[in-house]
Protein backbone atom coordinates (compact mmCIF):
# COMPACT_ATOMS: atom_id res chain seq x y z
CA UNK A 1 0.00 0.00 0.00
CA UNK A 2 1.24 3.38 -1.18
CA UNK A 3 0.45 6.91 -0.66
CA UNK A 4 0.38 9.87 -2.62
CA UNK A 5 -0.60 13.61 -1.32
CA UNK A 6 -2.15 15.46 -4.46
CA UNK A 7 -3.66 19.23 -4.81
CA UNK A 8 -5.31 20.94 -7.67
CA UNK A 9 -8.20 23.05 -9.59
CA UNK A 10 -11.86 21.85 -10.63
CA UNK A 11 -13.81 24.02 -12.88
CA UNK A 12 -16.94 22.95 -13.03
CA UNK A 13 -18.95 24.14 -16.68
CA UNK A 14 -22.88 24.01 -16.54
CA UNK A 15 -24.32 21.69 -19.35
CA UNK A 16 -25.29 24.59 -22.57
CA UNK A 17 -27.41 22.30 -24.13
CA UNK A 18 -31.04 21.48 -24.31
CA UNK A 19 -32.22 20.29 -20.48
CA UNK A 20 -33.84 16.82 -19.80
CA UNK A 21 -35.47 15.59 -17.07
CA UNK A 22 -32.36 13.18 -15.98
CA UNK A 23 -30.23 16.48 -16.34
CA UNK A 24 -31.36 17.59 -12.73
CA UNK A 25 -31.06 16.31 -9.37
CA UNK A 26 -33.89 15.69 -6.86
CA UNK A 27 -33.73 19.28 -5.47
CA UNK A 28 -34.33 20.42 -9.01
CA UNK A 29 -30.41 21.92 -9.09
CA UNK A 30 -28.74 21.33 -12.93
CA UNK A 31 -26.12 18.75 -12.62
CA UNK A 32 -22.70 19.82 -14.53
CA UNK A 33 -20.31 18.18 -17.21
CA UNK A 34 -16.94 18.87 -16.21
CA UNK A 35 -14.25 20.77 -17.67
CA UNK A 36 -11.18 20.14 -15.76
CA UNK A 37 -7.74 22.38 -15.52
CA UNK A 38 -5.07 20.37 -13.63
CA UNK A 39 -2.75 21.68 -11.22
CA UNK A 40 0.39 20.85 -9.02
CA UNK A 41 0.53 17.03 -8.16
CA UNK A 42 -2.76 16.31 -9.44
CA UNK A 43 -1.65 17.43 -13.07
CA UNK A 44 1.40 14.94 -12.49
CA UNK A 45 -0.62 11.81 -10.80
CA UNK A 46 -3.91 12.29 -13.68
CA UNK A 47 -1.56 12.88 -16.55
CA UNK A 48 -4.76 11.32 -18.37
CA UNK A 49 -7.96 10.48 -16.35
CA UNK A 50 -11.10 9.08 -17.94
CA UNK A 51 -14.27 9.05 -15.96
CA UNK A 52 -17.93 8.16 -17.22
CA UNK A 53 -21.23 10.80 -17.09
CA UNK A 54 -22.98 9.31 -19.81
CA UNK A 55 -23.85 5.62 -20.88
CA UNK A 56 -22.67 5.60 -24.08
CA UNK A 57 -19.63 8.21 -23.38
CA UNK A 58 -16.32 8.60 -21.97
CA UNK A 59 -14.15 11.51 -21.29
CA UNK A 60 -10.45 11.57 -21.19
CA UNK A 61 -8.40 14.72 -19.85
CA UNK A 62 -5.63 15.39 -21.93
CA UNK A 63 -2.91 17.64 -21.68
CA UNK A 64 -5.31 19.59 -19.36
CA UNK A 65 -8.11 19.17 -21.94
CA UNK A 66 -11.27 17.12 -21.93
CA UNK A 67 -11.96 15.21 -24.86
CA UNK A 68 -15.01 13.08 -25.28
CA UNK A 69 -15.24 9.71 -27.02
CA UNK A 70 -18.11 7.13 -27.86
CA UNK A 71 -17.25 3.75 -26.25
CA UNK A 72 -16.57 2.09 -29.20
CA UNK A 73 -14.09 4.79 -30.29
CA UNK A 74 -12.70 4.77 -26.69
CA UNK A 75 -12.11 0.78 -27.45
CA UNK A 76 -10.56 1.49 -30.20
CA UNK A 77 -8.27 3.77 -28.31
CA UNK A 78 -7.05 1.11 -25.88
CA UNK A 79 -6.46 -1.47 -28.85
CA UNK A 80 -4.19 0.76 -30.09
CA UNK A 81 -1.73 1.43 -27.01
CA UNK A 82 -2.65 5.07 -26.75
CA UNK A 83 -3.87 4.78 -23.15
CA UNK A 84 -0.78 6.18 -21.49
CA UNK A 85 -1.76 6.29 -17.86
CA UNK A 86 -5.17 6.25 -17.81
CA UNK A 87 -7.32 5.76 -14.39
CA UNK A 88 -11.04 4.94 -14.65
CA UNK A 89 -13.11 6.89 -12.50
CA UNK A 90 -16.13 5.48 -11.73
CA UNK A 91 -18.95 7.76 -12.26
CA UNK A 92 -20.93 6.61 -9.57
CA UNK A 93 -18.43 8.36 -6.87
CA UNK A 94 -16.24 10.72 -8.91
CA UNK A 95 -16.67 14.18 -7.60
CA UNK A 96 -16.84 15.99 -10.82
CA UNK A 97 -19.20 13.42 -12.28
CA UNK A 98 -23.21 14.07 -12.46
CA UNK A 99 -23.86 10.51 -10.86
CA UNK A 100 -22.06 11.25 -7.74
CA UNK A 101 -24.45 10.53 -5.66
CA UNK A 102 -27.41 12.29 -7.60
CA UNK A 103 -26.27 15.70 -5.96
CA UNK A 104 -24.91 18.91 -7.03
CA UNK A 105 -21.83 20.24 -6.22
CA UNK A 106 -22.09 23.56 -5.19
CA UNK A 107 -20.97 26.10 -1.56
CA UNK A 108 -22.74 24.02 0.47
CA UNK A 109 -20.56 21.27 -0.04
CA UNK A 110 -17.53 23.04 0.63
CA UNK A 111 -14.97 21.14 3.21
CA UNK A 112 -16.77 17.74 2.88
CA UNK A 113 -14.04 14.59 2.47
CA UNK A 114 -15.12 12.29 0.10
CA UNK A 115 -13.81 9.22 -2.11
CA UNK A 116 -12.95 8.14 -5.43
CA UNK A 117 -12.81 5.18 -6.06
CA UNK A 118 -10.73 4.24 -9.31
CA UNK A 119 -9.27 1.43 -11.41
CA UNK A 120 -5.79 1.84 -13.35
CA UNK A 121 -6.38 -0.04 -16.67
CA UNK A 122 -2.74 -0.05 -17.35
CA UNK A 123 -1.33 -1.29 -14.25
CA UNK A 124 -4.05 -3.09 -12.60
CA UNK A 125 -3.88 -1.35 -9.79
CA UNK A 126 -6.82 -0.56 -7.51
CA UNK A 127 -7.28 3.38 -6.20
CA UNK A 128 -8.84 4.81 -3.09
CA UNK A 129 -8.46 8.52 -3.81
CA UNK A 130 -9.67 10.19 -0.46
CA UNK A 131 -9.45 14.22 -0.67
CA UNK A 132 -11.40 17.26 0.39
CA UNK A 133 -13.56 19.61 -1.90
CA UNK A 134 -13.84 23.70 -1.51
CA UNK A 135 -14.74 26.66 -2.95
CA UNK A 136 -11.38 28.71 -4.14
CA UNK A 137 -12.83 32.36 -2.60
CA UNK A 138 -10.62 34.24 -4.66
CA UNK A 139 -11.66 33.49 -7.63
CA UNK A 140 -14.42 35.36 -9.66
CA UNK A 141 -15.93 32.29 -11.10
CA UNK A 142 -18.11 30.35 -8.65
CA UNK A 143 -17.64 27.02 -10.44
CA UNK A 144 -13.79 26.65 -9.35
CA UNK A 145 -13.16 23.86 -6.80
CA UNK A 146 -10.28 23.03 -5.17
CA UNK A 147 -8.87 19.51 -4.25
CA UNK A 148 -6.34 18.08 -1.72
CA UNK A 149 -6.00 14.66 -0.33
CA UNK A 150 -4.25 11.62 -1.05
CA UNK A 151 -4.21 8.33 -3.14
CA UNK A 152 -3.58 5.15 -1.80
CA UNK A 153 -2.88 2.49 -3.90
CA UNK A 154 -2.84 -1.32 -4.18
CA UNK A 155 -1.93 -3.80 -6.54
CA UNK A 156 -5.72 -6.03 -7.95
CA UNK A 157 -4.96 -9.35 -7.61
CA UNK A 158 -8.73 -11.03 -8.15
CA UNK A 159 -10.20 -10.59 -11.59
CA UNK A 160 -13.28 -11.34 -10.12
CA UNK A 161 -15.27 -9.82 -6.86
CA UNK A 162 -17.67 -12.74 -5.23
CA UNK A 163 -19.20 -12.18 -1.82
CA UNK A 164 -21.35 -14.99 -0.46
CA UNK A 165 -21.22 -16.44 -4.45
CA UNK A 166 -22.33 -13.35 -6.37
CA UNK A 167 -20.48 -12.41 -8.30
CA UNK A 168 -20.30 -8.58 -7.90
CA UNK A 169 -17.92 -7.51 -10.19
CA UNK A 170 -15.54 -8.67 -12.73
CA UNK A 171 -11.92 -7.12 -13.72
CA UNK A 172 -10.44 -9.75 -16.05
CA UNK A 173 -9.11 -7.52 -18.59
CA UNK A 174 -9.13 -10.60 -21.10
CA UNK A 175 -11.44 -11.00 -24.35
CA UNK A 176 -12.39 -14.74 -23.04
CA UNK A 177 -13.40 -15.39 -19.31
CA UNK A 178 -14.30 -18.09 -17.66
CA UNK A 179 -15.62 -17.58 -13.87
CA UNK A 180 -14.37 -19.73 -11.31
CA UNK A 181 -16.69 -22.24 -9.77
CA UNK A 182 -16.70 -20.11 -6.87
CA UNK A 183 -19.64 -18.09 -8.26
CA UNK A 184 -23.37 -19.03 -7.96
CA UNK A 185 -25.22 -15.73 -8.86
CA UNK A 186 -24.55 -12.87 -11.29
CA UNK A 187 -25.80 -9.32 -10.39
CA UNK A 188 -27.20 -7.45 -12.54
CA UNK A 189 -24.17 -4.74 -13.30
CA UNK A 190 -21.14 -7.66 -12.68
CA UNK A 191 -20.59 -6.84 -16.39
CA UNK A 192 -21.84 -3.53 -17.21
CA UNK A 193 -20.18 -1.35 -19.80
CA UNK A 194 -17.17 -4.30 -20.74
CA UNK A 195 -16.95 -3.64 -24.26
CA UNK A 196 -13.63 -5.69 -24.76
CA UNK A 197 -15.39 -9.07 -23.94
CA UNK A 198 -15.93 -11.22 -26.58
CA UNK A 199 -16.61 -14.71 -24.95
CA UNK A 200 -18.08 -15.75 -21.54
CA UNK A 201 -18.06 -19.51 -19.79
CA UNK A 202 -20.44 -20.04 -16.94
CA UNK A 203 -19.59 -22.34 -14.23
CA UNK A 204 -21.26 -25.52 -13.01
CA UNK A 205 -22.02 -24.13 -9.88
CA UNK A 206 -24.23 -21.02 -11.03
CA UNK A 207 -27.81 -21.15 -10.06
CA UNK A 208 -29.00 -17.52 -10.59
CA UNK A 209 -28.49 -14.81 -13.06
CA UNK A 210 -30.56 -11.04 -12.35
CA UNK A 211 -32.25 -9.86 -15.64
CA UNK A 212 -30.19 -8.34 -18.13
CA UNK A 213 -26.68 -9.44 -17.08
CA UNK A 214 -24.76 -8.54 -20.11
CA UNK A 215 -26.10 -5.40 -20.90
CA UNK A 216 -23.84 -3.15 -22.69
CA UNK A 217 -21.59 -5.94 -22.99
CA UNK A 218 -21.53 -4.65 -27.26
CA UNK A 219 -18.63 -7.12 -28.07
CA UNK A 220 -19.84 -10.13 -26.72
CA UNK A 221 -20.10 -12.43 -29.53
CA UNK A 222 -20.64 -16.15 -27.37
CA UNK A 223 -22.26 -17.10 -23.93
CA UNK A 224 -21.02 -20.65 -22.88
CA UNK A 225 -22.42 -23.08 -19.65
CA UNK A 226 -20.17 -25.95 -18.08
CA UNK A 227 -22.03 -29.19 -19.26
CA UNK A 228 -22.68 -29.87 -15.97
CA UNK A 229 -25.09 -26.92 -14.85
CA UNK A 230 -27.88 -28.52 -13.78
CA UNK A 231 -29.88 -24.83 -14.63
CA UNK A 232 -28.18 -23.54 -17.81
CA UNK A 233 -27.29 -24.20 -20.93
CA UNK A 234 -25.67 -23.01 -24.22
CA UNK A 235 -27.04 -23.22 -27.20
CA UNK A 236 -24.59 -21.75 -30.61
CA UNK A 237 -23.00 -19.46 -28.19
CA UNK A 238 -26.43 -18.21 -26.50
CA UNK A 239 -27.66 -18.64 -23.48
CA UNK A 240 -31.40 -20.47 -22.18
CA UNK A 241 -32.63 -21.05 -18.78
CA UNK A 242 -33.67 -24.93 -18.52
CA UNK A 243 -36.05 -24.59 -15.69
CA UNK A 244 -38.24 -21.81 -17.47
CA UNK A 245 -37.37 -22.30 -20.90
CA UNK A 246 -35.97 -18.82 -20.93
CA UNK A 247 -33.72 -17.45 -23.55
CA UNK A 248 -31.68 -15.67 -21.55
CA UNK A 249 -29.16 -13.75 -24.04
CA UNK A 250 -28.92 -14.83 -27.99
CA UNK A 251 -26.27 -14.15 -30.29
CA UNK A 252 -26.45 -12.32 -33.25
CA UNK A 253 -26.89 -15.78 -35.92
CA UNK A 254 -29.07 -17.84 -32.94
CA UNK A 255 -32.12 -19.34 -34.62
CA UNK A 256 -35.09 -19.90 -32.35
CA UNK A 257 -35.75 -23.34 -31.85
CA UNK A 258 -39.01 -24.52 -32.54
CA UNK A 259 -38.67 -27.96 -30.30
CA UNK A 260 -40.28 -26.30 -26.93
CA UNK A 261 -36.83 -26.45 -25.34
CA UNK A 262 -37.42 -22.50 -25.44
CA UNK A 263 -40.75 -20.81 -24.57
CA UNK A 264 -39.31 -17.29 -23.37
CA UNK A 265 -37.46 -14.70 -25.06
CA UNK A 266 -36.28 -12.98 -22.03
CA UNK A 267 -35.54 -9.80 -21.05
CA UNK A 268 -33.46 -7.71 -23.06
CA UNK A 269 -32.35 -11.30 -25.15
CA UNK A 270 -31.29 -9.50 -28.38
CA UNK A 271 -30.62 -5.95 -27.34
CA UNK A 272 -28.70 -4.25 -29.61
CA UNK A 273 -27.63 -6.95 -31.92
CA UNK A 274 -27.52 -6.56 -35.53
CA UNK A 275 -30.30 -9.05 -36.55
CA UNK A 276 -31.91 -7.92 -40.08
CA UNK A 277 -34.48 -9.96 -39.39
CA UNK A 278 -35.97 -13.00 -36.72
CA UNK A 279 -38.54 -15.73 -37.18
CA UNK A 280 -40.21 -16.62 -33.74
CA UNK A 281 -41.60 -20.00 -33.86
CA UNK A 282 -44.93 -21.33 -32.49
CA UNK A 283 -43.34 -22.77 -29.78
CA UNK A 284 -42.84 -19.20 -27.93
CA UNK A 285 -45.76 -17.87 -25.93
CA UNK A 286 -44.05 -14.34 -23.99
CA UNK A 287 -41.65 -11.61 -25.17
CA UNK A 288 -40.02 -9.93 -22.38
CA UNK A 289 -38.97 -5.91 -21.68
CA UNK A 290 -36.72 -5.24 -24.32
CA UNK A 291 -36.08 -8.23 -26.01
CA UNK A 292 -35.17 -6.56 -29.28
CA UNK A 293 -34.52 -3.56 -28.30
CA UNK A 294 -31.55 -1.06 -29.82
CA UNK A 295 -32.12 -3.77 -32.99
CA UNK A 296 -31.11 -1.23 -35.67
CA UNK A 297 -30.90 -3.37 -38.53
CA UNK A 298 -34.17 -5.64 -37.79
CA UNK A 299 -36.67 -4.22 -40.91
CA UNK A 300 -40.16 -7.00 -40.43
CA UNK A 301 -41.61 -9.04 -37.37
CA UNK A 302 -44.35 -11.57 -37.18
CA UNK A 303 -45.29 -12.80 -34.19
CA UNK A 304 -47.58 -15.84 -33.85
CA UNK A 305 -50.61 -16.56 -32.59
CA UNK A 306 -48.75 -18.52 -29.35
CA UNK A 307 -47.61 -15.63 -28.48
CA UNK A 308 -50.24 -13.98 -25.12
CA UNK A 309 -47.82 -11.32 -24.06
CA UNK A 310 -45.46 -8.86 -25.23
CA UNK A 311 -43.88 -6.78 -22.18
CA UNK A 312 -42.89 -2.63 -22.48
CA UNK A 313 -39.70 -1.81 -24.96
CA UNK A 314 -39.56 -4.68 -27.04
CA UNK A 315 -39.58 -2.85 -30.03
CA UNK A 316 -38.42 -0.22 -29.08
CA UNK A 317 -35.45 2.12 -31.01
CA UNK A 318 -35.60 -0.39 -33.74
CA UNK A 319 -35.20 2.35 -36.39
CA UNK A 320 -35.38 0.05 -39.25
CA UNK A 321 -37.93 -1.68 -38.48
CA UNK A 322 -40.80 -1.65 -41.39
CA UNK A 323 -43.39 -4.13 -40.63
CA UNK A 324 -45.14 -5.92 -37.79
CA UNK A 325 -48.11 -8.50 -37.43
CA UNK A 326 -49.27 -9.74 -34.22
CA UNK A 327 -51.65 -12.68 -34.68
CA UNK A 328 -51.82 -14.05 -31.05
CA UNK A 329 -54.45 -12.86 -28.04
CA UNK A 330 -52.99 -9.77 -26.87
CA UNK A 331 -54.84 -7.80 -24.92
CA UNK A 332 -52.69 -4.65 -24.62
CA UNK A 333 -49.75 -3.93 -26.72
CA UNK A 334 -47.70 -2.47 -23.49
CA UNK A 335 -45.62 1.11 -23.12
CA UNK A 336 -42.69 1.93 -25.37
CA UNK A 337 -43.45 -1.34 -27.08
CA UNK A 338 -42.59 0.19 -30.77
CA UNK A 339 -41.49 3.97 -29.38
CA UNK A 340 -38.85 5.37 -31.72
CA UNK A 341 -39.28 2.99 -34.68
CA UNK A 342 -38.53 5.59 -37.49
CA UNK A 343 -39.18 3.93 -40.70
CA UNK A 344 -42.43 1.63 -38.75
CA UNK A 345 -44.92 1.74 -41.99
CA UNK A 346 -47.52 -1.02 -41.22
CA UNK A 347 -48.46 -2.43 -37.87
CA UNK A 348 -51.63 -5.35 -37.65
CA UNK A 349 -52.81 -5.39 -34.67
CA UNK A 350 -55.07 -8.35 -33.38
CA UNK A 351 -58.59 -8.69 -32.92
CA UNK A 352 -58.79 -9.02 -29.10
CA UNK A 353 -56.59 -6.00 -28.10
CA UNK A 354 -58.38 -3.73 -25.94
CA UNK A 355 -55.78 -1.26 -24.99
CA UNK A 356 -52.92 0.58 -26.38
CA UNK A 357 -50.43 1.48 -24.02
CA UNK A 358 -48.51 4.59 -23.12
CA UNK A 359 -45.96 5.83 -26.00
CA UNK A 360 -46.35 2.69 -28.20
CA UNK A 361 -46.22 4.30 -31.45
CA UNK A 362 -44.00 7.33 -29.93
CA UNK A 363 -42.11 9.09 -32.88
CA UNK A 364 -42.72 6.43 -35.22
CA UNK A 365 -42.55 8.90 -38.41
CA UNK A 366 -43.74 6.81 -41.09
CA UNK A 367 -46.61 5.46 -39.69
CA UNK A 368 -48.99 6.99 -42.05
CA UNK A 369 -51.98 5.14 -41.19
CA UNK A 370 -53.06 2.28 -38.26
CA UNK A 371 -56.50 0.27 -38.64
CA UNK A 372 -58.13 -0.18 -34.39
CA UNK A 373 -59.64 -3.26 -33.98
CA UNK A 374 -63.20 -3.02 -32.80
CA UNK A 375 -62.08 -4.17 -29.11
CA UNK A 376 -59.94 -1.20 -28.29
CA UNK A 377 -61.72 0.57 -25.52
CA UNK A 378 -58.93 2.95 -24.16
CA UNK A 379 -55.42 4.96 -26.48
CA UNK A 380 -53.24 5.94 -23.33
CA UNK A 381 -50.79 8.78 -22.80
CA UNK A 382 -48.49 9.66 -25.84
CA UNK A 383 -49.42 6.96 -27.35
CA UNK A 384 -48.94 8.39 -31.09
CA UNK A 385 -46.83 11.35 -30.01
CA UNK A 386 -44.66 12.54 -32.99
CA UNK A 387 -45.93 10.08 -35.23
CA UNK A 388 -45.73 13.03 -38.18
CA UNK A 389 -46.67 10.62 -41.02
CA UNK A 390 -50.38 10.11 -40.05
CA UNK A 391 -52.70 11.84 -41.85
CA UNK A 392 -56.14 10.40 -41.01
CA UNK A 393 -57.39 8.75 -37.78
CA UNK A 394 -60.58 6.53 -37.19
CA UNK A 395 -61.51 5.22 -34.11
CA UNK A 396 -64.05 2.47 -33.16
CA UNK A 397 -66.60 2.93 -31.48
CA UNK A 398 -65.83 0.98 -28.85
CA UNK A 399 -63.21 3.72 -27.79
CA UNK A 400 -64.16 5.64 -24.23
CA UNK A 401 -60.83 7.59 -23.00
CA UNK A 402 -57.64 9.34 -24.80
CA UNK A 403 -54.64 9.91 -22.78
CA UNK A 404 -52.92 12.58 -22.47
CA UNK A 405 -50.45 14.21 -25.82
CA UNK A 406 -52.18 10.46 -27.45
CA UNK A 407 -51.89 12.75 -30.91
CA UNK A 408 -49.31 15.49 -29.86
CA UNK A 409 -47.24 16.78 -32.81
CA UNK A 410 -48.99 14.75 -35.24
CA UNK A 411 -48.52 17.80 -37.65
CA UNK A 412 -49.69 16.18 -40.50
CA UNK A 413 -53.04 15.00 -39.21
CA UNK A 414 -55.62 16.27 -41.52
CA UNK A 415 -59.12 14.59 -40.02
CA UNK A 416 -59.82 12.64 -37.13
CA UNK A 417 -63.32 10.52 -36.53
CA UNK A 418 -64.30 10.03 -32.73
CA UNK A 419 -66.49 7.31 -31.62
CA UNK A 420 -69.82 8.15 -30.14
CA UNK A 421 -68.97 6.71 -26.69
CA UNK A 422 -65.87 8.98 -26.08
CA UNK A 423 -65.81 10.54 -22.33
CA UNK A 424 -62.45 12.50 -22.36
CA UNK A 425 -60.03 14.12 -24.32
CA UNK A 426 -56.60 14.55 -22.24
CA UNK A 427 -54.12 17.20 -22.06
CA UNK A 428 -52.49 18.03 -25.49
CA UNK A 429 -54.23 14.94 -26.99
CA UNK A 430 -54.32 16.81 -30.96
CA UNK A 431 -51.47 19.69 -29.31
CA UNK A 432 -49.20 20.33 -32.49
CA UNK A 433 -51.58 19.09 -35.00
CA UNK A 434 -51.19 22.29 -37.17
CA UNK A 435 -53.17 20.36 -40.63
CA UNK A 436 -55.85 19.25 -38.32
CA UNK A 437 -58.88 21.04 -40.23
CA UNK A 438 -61.62 18.50 -39.48
CA UNK A 439 -62.84 16.99 -36.38
CA UNK A 440 -66.49 15.74 -35.01
CA UNK A 441 -67.25 15.79 -31.48
CA UNK A 442 -69.71 13.06 -30.09
CA UNK A 443 -73.08 13.84 -28.18
CA UNK A 444 -70.86 11.72 -25.36
CA UNK A 445 -67.92 13.64 -24.72
CA UNK A 446 -68.04 15.40 -21.19
CA UNK A 447 -64.16 16.77 -20.68
CA UNK A 448 -62.00 18.47 -23.37
CA UNK A 449 -58.50 18.59 -21.22
CA UNK A 450 -56.00 21.48 -21.21
CA UNK A 451 -53.71 22.37 -24.21
CA UNK A 452 -56.23 19.57 -25.60
CA UNK A 453 -56.11 21.59 -29.60
CA UNK A 454 -53.35 23.83 -28.61
CA UNK A 455 -51.47 25.35 -32.05
CA UNK A 456 -53.87 23.56 -34.49
CA UNK A 457 -54.08 25.94 -37.08
CA UNK A 458 -55.44 24.47 -39.64
CA UNK A 459 -58.70 24.22 -37.16
CA UNK A 460 -61.47 26.79 -39.23
CA UNK A 461 -64.95 25.67 -37.32
CA UNK A 462 -65.57 23.92 -34.15
CA UNK A 463 -68.92 22.86 -32.78
CA UNK A 464 -68.77 21.39 -29.25
CA UNK A 465 -71.72 19.38 -28.05
CA UNK A 466 -74.14 20.00 -25.05
CA UNK A 467 -72.74 16.98 -23.23
CA UNK A 468 -69.58 19.20 -22.53
CA UNK A 469 -69.14 20.54 -18.79
CA UNK A 470 -65.74 21.31 -18.32
CA UNK A 471 -62.78 22.64 -20.73
CA UNK A 472 -58.74 23.07 -19.81
CA UNK A 473 -57.09 25.93 -20.06
CA UNK A 474 -55.40 26.83 -22.81
CA UNK A 475 -57.46 24.04 -24.97
CA UNK A 476 -57.83 26.14 -28.13
CA UNK A 477 -54.53 28.33 -27.47
CA UNK A 478 -53.49 29.63 -31.05
CA UNK A 479 -55.59 28.17 -33.17
CA UNK A 480 -54.97 30.97 -35.45
CA UNK A 481 -57.39 29.92 -38.03
CA UNK A 482 -60.34 29.28 -35.99
CA UNK A 483 -63.10 31.58 -36.68
CA UNK A 484 -66.14 29.97 -35.03
CA UNK A 485 -66.82 28.62 -31.79
CA UNK A 486 -69.66 26.81 -30.37
CA UNK A 487 -69.56 26.19 -27.19
CA UNK A 488 -71.63 23.51 -24.72
CA UNK A 489 -75.22 24.68 -23.19
CA UNK A 490 -73.53 22.51 -19.98
CA UNK A 491 -70.46 25.05 -19.44
CA UNK A 492 -70.18 27.10 -16.34
CA UNK A 493 -66.80 28.34 -16.25
CA UNK A 494 -64.81 29.60 -19.59
CA UNK A 495 -61.14 29.01 -18.12
CA UNK A 496 -58.18 30.87 -18.56
CA UNK A 497 -56.37 31.88 -21.59
CA UNK A 498 -59.06 29.00 -23.96
CA UNK A 499 -58.50 30.89 -27.14
CA UNK A 500 -56.03 33.15 -25.86
CA UNK A 501 -53.80 34.11 -29.78
CA UNK A 502 -57.26 32.59 -32.12
CA UNK A 503 -56.44 36.17 -34.06
CA UNK A 504 -59.32 34.68 -36.57
CA UNK A 505 -61.95 34.06 -34.09
CA UNK A 506 -64.62 36.40 -34.67
CA UNK A 507 -67.90 34.65 -33.62
CA UNK A 508 -68.61 32.86 -30.27
CA UNK A 509 -71.76 32.79 -28.55
CA UNK A 510 -71.29 32.28 -24.82
CA UNK A 511 -74.20 29.97 -23.33
CA UNK A 512 -76.42 31.10 -20.26
CA UNK A 513 -75.25 28.08 -18.54
CA UNK A 514 -71.67 29.76 -17.79
CA UNK A 515 -71.46 31.93 -14.68
CA UNK A 516 -67.63 32.93 -15.30
CA UNK A 517 -64.94 34.16 -17.69
CA UNK A 518 -61.42 33.14 -16.64
CA UNK A 519 -58.66 35.37 -16.94
CA UNK A 520 -57.23 35.79 -20.75
CA UNK A 521 -60.23 33.69 -21.65
CA UNK A 522 -60.41 35.52 -25.30
CA UNK A 523 -56.76 37.16 -25.03
CA UNK A 524 -55.48 38.44 -28.19
CA UNK A 525 -58.46 37.41 -30.36
CA UNK A 526 -57.84 40.55 -32.61
CA UNK A 527 -60.73 39.56 -35.01
CA UNK A 528 -63.20 39.48 -32.17
CA UNK A 529 -65.47 42.59 -32.92
CA UNK A 530 -68.89 41.65 -31.47
CA UNK A 531 -69.68 39.76 -28.49
CA UNK A 532 -73.14 39.01 -26.69
CA UNK A 533 -72.47 37.88 -22.66
CA UNK A 534 -75.66 36.83 -20.95
CA UNK A 535 -76.80 37.74 -17.94
CA UNK A 536 -76.34 34.44 -15.89
CA UNK A 537 -72.44 35.86 -16.10
CA UNK A 538 -71.36 36.94 -13.10
CA UNK A 539 -68.09 37.44 -12.85
CA UNK A 540 -65.25 38.21 -16.07
CA UNK A 541 -61.79 38.00 -14.40
CA UNK A 542 -59.04 40.25 -15.84
CA UNK A 543 -57.75 40.47 -19.14
CA UNK A 544 -60.33 38.30 -20.19
CA UNK A 545 -60.86 40.25 -23.84
CA UNK A 546 -57.69 41.97 -23.67
CA UNK A 547 -56.80 42.75 -26.76
CA UNK A 548 -59.94 42.49 -28.60
CA UNK A 549 -61.61 44.77 -30.48
CA UNK A 550 -65.51 45.96 -29.89
CA UNK A 551 -67.82 47.94 -31.92
CA UNK A 552 -68.81 51.05 -29.38
CA UNK A 553 -72.50 52.72 -29.44
CA UNK A 554 -71.63 55.33 -32.26
CA UNK A 555 -70.25 52.61 -34.33
CA UNK A 556 -66.67 53.78 -34.20
CA UNK A 557 -63.73 50.99 -33.85
CA UNK A 558 -61.91 51.03 -30.46
CA UNK A 559 -59.01 49.04 -29.24
CA UNK A 560 -59.03 47.94 -25.30
CA UNK A 561 -55.73 46.58 -24.73
CA UNK A 562 -56.23 45.56 -21.31
CA UNK A 563 -60.34 45.30 -20.93
CA UNK A 564 -61.92 44.22 -17.94
CA UNK A 565 -65.49 43.86 -16.20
Amino acid sequence: MSSTYISGKILLKPIEEEKHEDDCDYDGYPLRKPTVYLHGAVEAYYPQTVFSWEKDSVAVVRENRVVEYSRSSFTELLAKDEKGDIVWMDGRNAPYSNCWEGEYLDEYRGGEEFTIKTYDLSTMKKQSFKAVLQKEEDMDDGDVRLLSGYVETKDVEEKFIVKNGMLEECNAREEHITLPDSVTSIGWSSFYGRENTKSITLPKTLNNISCSPFSHCTSLERVYVDKDNPKYYSINGSLVDRSTKTLIWASSDFEIPNDGSVERIGAEAFNGRGITNIKIPNSIVAIENGAFMNCGSLVSVDIPSSVTEIDRDVFCRCKSLKSVTIQGPIKVLSNYCFSECHSLESVTLPSSLTGIGVNVFDDCKSLKSIEFPSSVTEIRNSAFQGCTGLTEIKLPASVTVIGDYAFNGCKNLVSVELPNGLRELGKSTFSGCEALANINMPSSLMEIGSWCFANCKSLAKLEMPDSVVEIGEYAFHSCESLTSLKLSSSLYKIPENMCVFCKSLDNVVIPSSVYKICNGAFSACSSLENIEIPDTVKVIDDFAFSGCKFASKDGEESSNDFLMF
